[in-house]
């Protein structure tokens, strides 16, 4: 486009991180799954599935309708 000057340096973009290392890429899943409450190989059961699924939805549950509600009584 006329009237634009030229960029003084080329940008490129980021390479993306390789998974040359396996083991990096192993340990990084192993520490995620552990931060998410699996702290071994064992799967959890159904039970302790659905459990963590039913806490999930409270949790979003009370973090919307909360502040909504907040936010309701504040506008009245």
């Amino acid at each position: 486009m006329p009237g634009l000057d030229p960029p003084d340096r080329v940008i490129t973009p980021r390479r993306v991180e390789s998974f040359q290392h396996a083991g990096d890429t192993t340990m990084t899943l192993r520490r995620a799954g552990r931060a998410s409450g699996i702290r071994t190989d064992v799967l959890p059961s159904l039970e302790q599935v659905e459990r963590r699924r039913f806490e999930l939805w409270l949790m979003s549950t009370v973090l919307l309708v909360g502040p909504t509600a907040g936010l309701a009584i504040r506008s009245l």
